[in-house]
């Protein structure tokens, strides 16, 4: 007589198929007394296609929709933010979801090597939307003060050449002055 009867059929996880189960009916003797023990040892296959779509195509879009910002003009600062830290919290809740529904073990499985991956990727994304605007309100700082000196180059070629007139005009009278002087009464 079998000591487990188990229908295959109706035994159904979403992360493993069943292959197959063994099991061992055994008497141990202990100082408390003899028991018959029932050992049962099943054999699962994890289902990677699970794992391909309640995980890592979830995280790629959101990589993919995080470097969106990298084709978003560099003024549009709040589409830029809401976009880079939407993702970041996005990857965050997924990560420890991900977290809460595994094993819990002492050691980096790869599911939280890849998310760690995924992270990083996410906030270095945000982080060259910081650069560029960091470098962008320099470049304007600096293309402000070309265009003041600028300015004030020409203002200060407009003041000599008005100045050089005013001179030209009265070396004039003072030659006019002179040759009025000269002549006599």
């Amino acid at each position: 007589m079998d000591a487990i009867q188990a229908h295959k059929e109706e035994f159904n996880l979403p992360q493993f198929e069943l292959l197959n189960i063994t099991y061992d009916v055994f008497q141990q003797n202990l100082s408390t007394g003899s028991f018959s023990i029932l050992q049962a040892r099943f054999s699962l296959k994890r289902q990677v296609g699970f794992y391909i779509l309640q995980t890592y195509i979830p995280s790629m879009l959101i990589v993919a929709l995080s470097w969106v910002s990298f084709w978003v003009s560099k003024d549009a600062v709040p589409a830029r933010i809401t976009l880079g830290v939407t993702t970041v919290l996005t990857m965050t809740t997924q990560l420890s979801t991900s977290r809460s529904n595994s094993m819990k073990v002492s050691y980096p499985k790869a599911l939280d090597v890849w998310y760690a991956f995924c992270m990083i990727m996410v906030f270095f994304s945000l982080l060259e939307f910081a650069v560029v605007n960091v470098l962008s309100r320099y470049e304007e700082k600096v293309k402000k003060r070309a265009d003041c000196e600028q300015e004030l180059n020409a203002l200060q070629e407009h003041i000599d050449a008005a100045a050089t007139d005013d001179i030209a005009d009265n070396e004039e009278i003072v030659s006019i002055g002179l040759t009025i002087s000269a002549s006599p009464l």
